[in-house]
């Protein structure tokens, strides 16, 4: 319901912005983030992802072959809007990955790989298919920083070219996972 509301309010401020002469007075995009930022901070809001409603863990970085893939699915390919900066780049993770565990579980798939920086990848047989080109290294996290498949605290990870990050969806009550849309401020 907060998220309904949320989402309501932010559409309304950008049909404002949009209908609004005073458009006209931006003249860049840090004019924009601050009306944006002034906006979460009123109505008590935050663009830090929250806690995500799919529950996964992390099983580790595997290789992939983009010819005869191990997981032949691409659920949907988000790079256009990875954002490099620290901290975005974070966010972009987890969203990232929530996203992923979300729409693959709706389709009935166990497991997923988020390969490329930005891609998600699942396959109806991932839970057999997923280490078919056996481990690799490389994946990365927070910070840019090599992944910690033993490191359950939320920090995501992701493959790069030909690598999938897998994780599995797990029941009720287990599992990592962060990162959706907006929530109350913390």
């Amino acid at each position: 319901m907060n998220l309904l509301l949320t989402t309501h309010c932010l559409i309304a401020l950008t049909v404002t912005l949009v209908q609004s002469s005073s458009l006209e007075g931006f003249r860049n995009d840090v004019e924009m983030e601050r009306m944006y930022r002034s906006f979460l901070e009123e109505e008590n809001l935050s663009d830090e992802p929250g806690e995500c409603e799919v529950k996964f863990k992390k099983v580790g970085c595997y290789k992939e072959d983009g010819e005869a893939r191990a997981l032949s699915e691409e659920i949907f390919n988000d790079r256009k809007n990875i954002d490099w900066k620290a901290g975005k780049w974070e966010q972009f993770l987890k969203r990232l990955a929530c996203r992923c565990a979300k729409e693959s579980g709706e389709k009935g798939y166990s497991h997923f790989g988020l390969q490329f920086y930005g891609e998600c990848w699942s396959d109806p047989q991932a839970d057999k298919r997923f280490d078919r080109y056996g481990k690799a290294n490389g994946c990365i996290g927070f910070q840019y920083k090599k992944c910690d498949d033993e490191d359950l605290d939320n920090n995501e990870c992701v493959g790069g070219g030909n690598k999938n990050y897998v994780y599995q969806i797990v029941g009720e009550g287990g599992g990592s996972g962060s990162g959706s849309g907006f929530g109350p401020a913390r």
